[in-house]
């Protein structure tokens, strides 16, 4: 349980990982050790929060703050892992409270940030992600530090799935954006 996020009041919940925990970090580094061993032409290995907007309120998490936290967390998994796969990347997803890099931030040579255009609203997907402020100012932010800046492009509206591609219209836009 010591591995699980600690709530508001202190208790636990499993809905997202504390990223400073020792216990949980050895177990970061254990799997994604594993992985890549199981998998020797594996050369990215995602060492991501859940899929939610829950966060550790531990102490040690708090003085951080969130997004340290987890990119601290990113960074010793990449150390730790660099010793016997020196060719793979630990990538992490930059979105949620990971959305900007927490200032003084230097991710490890061999971490990929996946900058997500999630700050980017359903119903403006098909306007060029660079003309939304939130998004150009973390693609501002990543850009000079991260050692590889992948995009992962939300190609979807969760509020109309009949919808397709919303961002059809802003595609070309975007991978010269992304590219540039």
């Amino acid at each position: 349980p010591e591995c699980f996020a600690m709530t508001a009041d202190g208790g636990r919940t499993a809905a997202q990982r504390c990223p400073s925990n020792p216990l949980f970090r050895q177990r970061a580094v254990d799997f994604v050790s594993n992985e890549l061993r199981a998998n020797p032409g594996a050369d990215h290995v995602m060492v991501s929060m859940n899929d939610n907007y829950e966060v550790c309120h531990c102490p040690e998490c708090t003085k951080l703050g969130t997004n340290r936290a987890h990119l601290e967390l990113v960074n010793y998994v990449a150390r730790a892992v660099a010793k016997e796969f020196p060719k793979a990347k630990i990538t992490t997803l930059a979105y949620f409270f990971v959305g900007m890099p927490p200032e003084g931030y230097v991710p490890e040579p061999n971490v990929s940030i996946w900058l997500c255009t999630d700050c980017v609203p359903d119903h403006e997907r098909h306007i060029p992600a660079r003309k939304n402020d939130i998004f150009a100012a973390r693609m501002k932010a990543w850009a000079p530090i991260a050692p590889e800046l992948l995009i992962w492009d939300y190609h979807v509206t969760y509020i109309n799935n009949f919808i397709y591609d919303p961002t059809l219209y802003a595609m070309s836009d975007n991978l010269k954006y992304y590219r540039d």
